[in-house]
């Protein structure tokens, strides 16, 4: 049932139900329909006695006989299709003026008058053919153009048989149709005290009775409760947290490269994976260096701090996201603020104590937590802060508290992580390292963010040139992707789609938050 897309079978039905609604009403059972409302029938005796009945206690026929029992039906015959009707149109003899009966069972005919006419010009047509004869009201073939519509008082007395008076009956019908009776479980309902009949409507070509509505239609009242449901069904369906996003992809695909940007990675593979079962994804991230050497093919996609030109003629790059990094000392380290002279002189090993540096009072070794070789971060930081990628001297110690083997000069440790090197950072007293600044400042107090030149890591301060420490996060592909692949619509969805709001939970900026979205990069 999980494979059934429901969200577009329910837009299918909301759009289908309307459609077949409106051919079913005004194509295939509307071309031309005659109908009839009986929108008055009561009698005209008095049930308390009184002295105003007037005229009505002197009603007779027109052979001048008084009415005894009399009674009033006030018929309203109306053109209820979608086509004209014609005089022709009426099922009856050709050169019969009648064209519609209708029969009072247990009543006979004492007078009738027509009441209204919706268009005078149908005056004309009641000149011959409007006659009665027992108890059967004739009316003449009246060609009705579209909501025309006449009225017919008639005046009725009971037959003297002692049967019960029942409503009308229609005698006749329109060409292409059938003369319909309604008798049995057809019901009839007061209204205002209006009698009408319950039914249907019919094939083409029917006579058939129309009902006065008082309230809101029930066909309507159905129409609208479906199409709610629709509406509701389709929040339902998109509120849930396995609807698929528009280029849900299945497969599995490795994630390598930067340690830095695996928190986001984390994160995004497992909200697409959620969205979308049947993707698997696999994170190894050891690197930036080391990722892109794993790239071998077109189901990995390895993620760089920073450009990696040349060496991989294979690789596809495109920017994800534009990072801030930080300077990260222990907290014990009472040190706000390193210039970039500053630090320059301290990674060149011109000082081995913070009180030589002249950046404390108290003698503390410097301890310099540093990235592999390799590292995005690393690189990014002798980059843009050092301004000498590549030339920092080798680590020396193993425990980044001494230089093995009771050696001299600056302490130097590398780690292979972000997390690892936070980790030594804030266990190593005089510790100074460098971070993606989102990790630094997951880590609160367990590690102490420095500034740069007294300028904090903002993109305004990156943007403007005065803050030193960042990098653009390339995704990089084995060529390009097939666009239906789950490589090509992790990206989409990483750079285009929720991914974008996951990149700014984590302290950076989506490329597209940028003034130059293209090179991801302060202009």
């Amino acid at each position: 049932m999980t494979d059934i897309p429901w969200d577009l079978v329910l837009t299918v039905a909301g759009i289908a139900v309307p459609i077949a609604a409106f051919l079913w009403e005004f194509v295939v059972v509307g071309e031309k329909r005659l109908g009839y409302r009986v929108q008055m029938d009561t009698v005209a005796t008095e049930v308390l006695p009184g002295q105003h009945a007037g005229v009505l206690e002197r009603l007779s026929d027109v052979d001048g006989d008084s009415l005894t029992d009399p009674s009033f039906v006030l018929l309203r015959i109306e053109n209820d299709g979608t086509s004209h009707i014609d005089s022709a149109d009426y099922a009856a003899p050709e050169h019969d003026p009648v064209g519609l009966g209708f029969t009072f069972p247990g009543r006979r005919v004492a007078g009738m008058l027509v009441t209204e006419l919706s268009d005078e010009n149908l005056r004309r047509f009641f000149r011959t053919g409007l006659s009665a004869e027992g108890g059967t009201l004739e009316l003449p073939r009246v060609p009705l153009n579209r909501t025309d519509h006449y009225k017919v008082l008639v005046v009725l007395e009971r037959d003297g048989t002692g049967a019960q008076a029942l409503p009308p009956v229609v005698v006749g019908g329109i060409k292409g149709g059938a003369v319909r009776r309604f008798t049995g479980r057809l019901a009839n309902r007061m209204t205002d005290g209006v009698l009408h009949r319950v039914i249907g409507r019919t094939r083409q070509g029917v006579v058939e009775e129309t009902i006065s509505h008082t309230g809101v239609p029930r066909r309507v009242i159905a129409l609208v409760t479906f199409l709610v449901l629709i509406v509701a069904g389709q929040f339902a369906l998109g509120s849930t947290t396995d609807a698929a996003p528009l280029d849900c992809a299945s497969g599995t695909v490795e994630l390598f490269g930067s340690t830095a940007f695996r928190p986001v990675l984390e994160e995004a593979a497992a909200t697409y994976g959620d969205l979308c079962p049947d993707a698997h994804f696999a994170i190894k991230a050891e690197g930036s260096a080391a990722g892109l050497e794993s790239l071998r093919g077109p189901d990995q996609i390895a993620f760089s701090d920073g450009r990696k030109d040349g060496a991989y003629p294979n690789a596809v790059q495109r920017p994800v996201a534009f990072m801030l990094f930080t300077l990260v000392g222990n907290p014990g380290l009472d040190i706000e603020d390193l210039g970039v002279t500053e630090l320059k002189e301290i990674y060149n090993g011109d000082h081995t104590d913070w009180q030589e540096a002249r950046l404390r009072d108290e003698p503390l070794p410097i301890r310099l937590v540093d990235r592999v070789t390799g590292s995005g971060t690393r690189t990014a930081f002798e980059k843009r802060v050092l301004g000498r990628a590549g030339l920092l001297p080798g680590d020396n110690s193993r425990d980044c508290l001494k230089v093995d083997g009771g050696g001299e000069g600056v302490v130097r440790c590398r780690k292979t992580s972000t997390k690892d090197l936070l980790d030594a950072v804030g266990s190593t007293p005089g510790a100074l390292g460098y971070a993606e600044l989102g990790l630094a400042e997951a880590r609160g107090d367990a590690v102490k963010l420095i500034t740069i030149d007294n300028e904090s890591p903002t993109l305004e301060a990156a943007e403007a040139g005065i803050y030193p420490f960042w990098e653009t996060e390339y995704a990089y592909t084995f060529k390009h992707p097939a666009a239906s692949s789950l490589a090509a619509g992790f990206l989409r969805f990483l750079t285009m789609e929720r991914g974008l709001d996951i990149i700014r939970a984590h302290a950076h900026h989506p490329c597209a938050d940028l003034d130059s979205p293209a090179g991801c990069r302060p202009t």
